[in-house]
């Protein structure tokens, strides 16, 4: 199931950011990713998480840069958890990335 992340999601999207062997190269850790979560839907980002039995699993994180005439979407990123790859999981939350930026 693909939701909005809502402030209670936070901390354990911040523990799947954390998590991801990617981003420990670059020095994320619970306490910067948690923040830069809150930072994020302060600024009005969209948080997509992707859920199985409850756990969140997977993240698509898309900021918005309002023009004059055309308002354009970004993918900041996409993450599935290790556990949950390869069962089409970033694939999903990619097409509702792309519903939502059209929206």
């Amino acid at each position: 199931m693909i939701a909005a992340a809502d402030a209670a999601d936070l901390p354990a999207l911040a523990a799947l950011l954390a998590g991801s062997a990617l981003l420990q190269r670059y020095r994320v850790t619970l306490d910067s990713a948690l923040q830069s979560l809150k930072t994020a839907q302060e600024a009005g980002d969209l948080l997509l998480v992707s859920r199985h039995q409850a756990a969140i699993i997977g993240l698509a994180w898309l900021s918005f840069a309002p023009r004059v005439l055309n308002a354009a979407a970004y993918l900041r990123l996409l993450l599935v958890a290790e556990s949950a790859r390869n069962a089409g999981t970033g694939s999903e939350l990619l097409a509702a990335a792309e519903i939502r930026a059209r929206e």
